[in-house]
């Protein structure tokens, strides 16, 4: 995949990301870890695929997590899929 179609493909599911942490609802920690996970898949350093991994791994315990608010869960779930058709 070339570096503009990349960069065109990440920014849906990072702008989701971005959604999680601005809403209040989340938990502070949700929050943090959120931040943490668009700022890694903003890093150029790692291949996209590990990137993805790291990302739907770490989003997956979310995903699973009763005290997640509904709206934030069915976004991780999308940007999971997201993830999943880029790795």
């Amino acid at each position: 995949m070339k570096n503009v179609e990349w960069n065109q493909a990440i920014e849906k599911p990072i702008s989701l990301l971005e959604a999680i942490m601005d809403d209040q609802t989340a938990s502070k920690g949700l929050r943090r870890e959120i931040e943490q996970i668009a700022y890694s898949l903003k890093d150029s350093s790692r291949s996209l695929d590990l990137k993805c991994s790291i990302a739907i791994a770490k989003l997956e315990v979310f995903s699973e997590d009763p005290n997640v608010p509904p709206r934030s869960r069915a976004a991780i779930w999308q940007i999971i899929g997201d993830l999943s058709t880029l790795s």
